[in-house]
């Protein structure tokens, strides 16, 4: 599969890391805002006129929509004091005395590591989640395939295709109205939005695709034999195979996984069971 890698390689723009600020700027004279505003044009730069007119340095800013509202935007401002010309009273005071804003709070970061103000993660509209490190998620592939030989990766395979189907379960709002091909490119940027790889699916005849995964979660270990040994990609493929025969309603088979260590890529074909060709 050398020519796959190779054209998704030159066919790749740019990403860049998605922060999840868990933990936020800290030390003395460093604040954490909250400030829950009625979502106008120009309220961002009303606010940081705000802080710039007080000599007060916005160290990250953080917002989203409230969750079942378009009107409220839910704002997280961690803020140095340093060098301030106002106390953080007299700041708080000003900024609530803006029309737009309807809630403010704050707290020093002086003796906290971690945001105080957002509980739960959410993600797709209301569905809950919570961190977990890959390499945790990896370790349970390896204490499976320790434990039981290849059943192990059997078993991981078969948890992902589990979760795709919850994850296709996800989308049904953003899917509805759309044909399948439309519905898979959905779904794989959504995996590629929550950290799994960098995807690209090549469909060929019927439903069958070359899946191409760059950056994957993938940890390799030492065999007793001295053999490099990949663990993760088992959930993984099972992930993509469900997703495919949820959206298609055709069973899939997983080829071999073949990885490119240079580009940190991997990429499997998937073939529907009807194919007899």
């Amino acid at each position: 599969m050398q020519n796959s890698f190779d054209d998704f390689s030159k066919g790749q723009h740019r990403y860049y890391p998605r922060k999840i600020p868990v933990i936020g700027p800290r030390g003395k004279g460093i604040y954490e805002f909250l400030i829950v505003v009625h979502d106008e044009i120009g309220v961002l730069s009303r606010i940081a006129a705000i802080f710039y007119k007080h000599g007060i340095n916005m160290n990250s800013y953080y917002g989203y929509l409230a969750d079942g509202s378009s009107k409220l935007v839910i704002q997280t401002i961690f803020c140095d004091f340093s060098q301030a010309d106002c106390s953080v009273e007299q700041l708080a005071s000003e900024l609530e005395s803006l029309p737009f804003v309807r809630e403010i709070r704050w707290v020093s970061t002086e003796r906290r590591y971690h945001d105080q103000f957002l509980f739960p993660i959410t993600v797709l509209g209301n569905k809950r989640a919570v961190l977990l490190l890959t390499d945790n998620l990896l370790k349970i592939e390896l204490k499976l395939s320790e434990k039981f030989g290849s059943g192990g990766a059997a078993i991981m395979f078969e948890e992902g295709r589990n979760y795709s189907k919850d994850w296709v379960d996800c989308y049904s709002t953003l899917l509805a109205g759309l044909d399948s091909d439309s519905k898979l490119e959905v779904v794989k940027d959504g995996l590629t939005a929550m950290g799994w790889g960098i995807l690209e699916m090549r469909r060929g005849r019927g439903v069958s695709f070359e899946v191409i995964v760059k950056d994957p979660i993938v940890l390799f270990i030492e065999d007793p034999s001295g053999e490099m040994k990949m663990m993760g990609s088992s959930f993984f493929v099972g992930i993509i195979s469900g997703i495919v025969e949820n959206i298609f309603g055709e069973p899939v088979e997983a080829s071999e996984i073949h990885y490119d260590k240079s580009r940190n890529t991997f990429a499997f074909k998937l073939k529907s069971r009807n194919d007899h060709s």
